[in-house]
């Protein structure tokens, strides 16, 4: 088990409700710790470019944190890279982490945009990729924006299906 560093614990604050915030953190400390792959003499703050990397692609659910710490502890590389941390060891530094709250979200229901949001309540979209690719539906919902926007689009037929912004594309 490896302690968190403060600036650990500040993203894992932001992005986790306050309830899951203590099992987070609990996680990280002894998942994403000194028994991954050459890291045995890690530190703190030596850990956190894969600490923050956890965090940001949980969008604050511990069922997520769980499976990406196990990626972590199959080859942390791949983790680095899915969270965007890959090829500037200085990303993880920069990276604020912007949670989903009811404010942002009673806004996007009314129609304003978080950044980085391309999808309101309502679009017609055609799904490109995932569980859904091919199929066309609503957005019903937006369910995070880290590490990049993942709506709930519903589907006429098969029910409602998890999509990234990235497997989306507008209907005309």
């Amino acid at each position: 088990m490896t302690a968190l560093s403060r600036p650990t614990r500040e993203r894992v604050r932001a992005l986790f409700s306050t309830r899951d915030a203590r099992e987070a953190e609990r996680l990280l400390a002894e998942g994403c710790a000194q028994n991954l792959p050459s890291m045995q003499d890690a530190t703190p703050v030596g850990l956190e470019r894969l600490r923050f990397a956890a965090i940001r692609l949980s969008s604050g659910h511990l069922g997520r944190l769980r499976e990406v710490i196990q990626l972590a502890q199959t080859d942390w590389r791949d983790l680095l890279m899915c969270a965007g941390f890959g090829d500037d060891a200085q990303a993880h530094e920069r990276w604020k982490p912007r949670p989903l709250d009811e404010t942002l979200l009673d806004g996007w229901v009314r129609g304003i945009r978080p950044e980085g949001v391309a999808f309101l309540p309502k679009a017609r979209v055609r799904v490109t990729g995932g569980a859904g690719r091919g199929k066309h539906g609503a957005v019903m919902s937006l369910l995070a924006l880290e590490p990049e926007p993942r709506y709930l689009v519903g589907l006429p037929q098969d029910g409602r299906v998890e999509a990234l912004q990235a497997w989306l594309q507008p209907e005309a």
